[in-house]
């Protein structure tokens, strides 16, 4: 799975349980704008970054990235 991925995932997760980019940015403790390139694979995600966002979603790493892109 390539950052285009995770960033897909994440981005799927975040608007399924209708948290707001701004939320998510807050309470990750990063800008708005470090968060929303996240998201646009604009900065690689990191480990940490990942484990903090599935933390925030309840929910494991690995779900995160195996439950992604299901949108019909």
């Amino acid at each position: 799975m390539n950052n285009s991925d995770f960033a897909k995932a994440i981005k799927y997760h975040r608007e399924n349980l209708d948290f707001t980019s701004k939320e998510m940015a807050h309470q990750l403790n990063i800008g708005l704008s470090t968060y929303s390139k996240l998201e646009n694979d604009e900065r690689n995600i990191t480990a940490v970054d990942l484990y903090n966002i599935s933390k925030i979603f309840n929910m494991s790493m690995d779900e995160i990235i195996t439950k992604q892109g299901r949108r019909k």
